[in-house]
């Protein structure tokens, strides 16, 4: 059963994991009217969104309380500052570039101790994340022989409807046939 505080923190969280994953890269790297400043903070912008992304994908129903909190902190962090960017107005403040590189800043050296925080709440869901893809050698084997099988029993068939047989492929057959049993 969920307390009060934990409810608040989950609302919280849904509502800024939503917020985060409407936005896209290319929203952040040319906000309205900001021109060009913040393309240089596309790829951080990615890694960003992208782990806020995956962890809004995630079953985070059994997190702790702890972990709930320093999830939502974070992403509010964020999400205040991608606001921040979103909102950037180049005529309100006196170097543009300074101020767009000050916020791609932020966002770059804010993203290494945000990981670090949120290392083991991402280690507990990464398992869902991504499976490695087992090799499946028994199952392209087994279709393999299925197609040999099939091609022996054809042509089998084919030499017992047309009355006739060929020596090569009798010899082939029951070769064939020999090995099976």
């Amino acid at each position: 059963m969920s307390t009060i505080p934990e409810r608040y923190l989950r609302e919280r969280l849904g509502v800024c994991l939503a917020r985060l994953a409407a936005l896209k890269p290319e929203d952040l790297a040319r906000p309205k009217g900001a021109k060009a400043f913040f393309r240089r903070g596309t790829p951080y912008f990615e890694c960003t969104l992208r782990l806020f992304h995956r962890l809004g994908r995630s079953d985070l129903r059994n997190l702790s309380l702890e972990g709930l909190t320093a999830l939502a902190d974070e992403a509010g962090k964020t999400l205040a500052l991608f606001q921040e960017i979103l909102s950037f107005a180049p005529d309100k403040v006196d170097n543009p570039k300074s101020a767009s590189a000050s916020l791609i800043g932020a966002v770059r050296d804010g993203y290494k101790p945000m990981l670090e925080r949120l290392s083991p709440i991402i280690e507990a869901q990464v398992r869902d994340w991504e499976r490695p893809r087992q090799p499946r050698r028994g199952v392209a084997f087994a279709i393999a022989f299925g197609i040999a099988f099939f091609g022996v029993a054809s042509v089998l068939i084919g030499q017992k409807l047309v009355g006739h047989g060929s020596p090569t492929y009798s010899m082939l057959a029951n070769k064939v046939l020999g090995a099976l049993h």
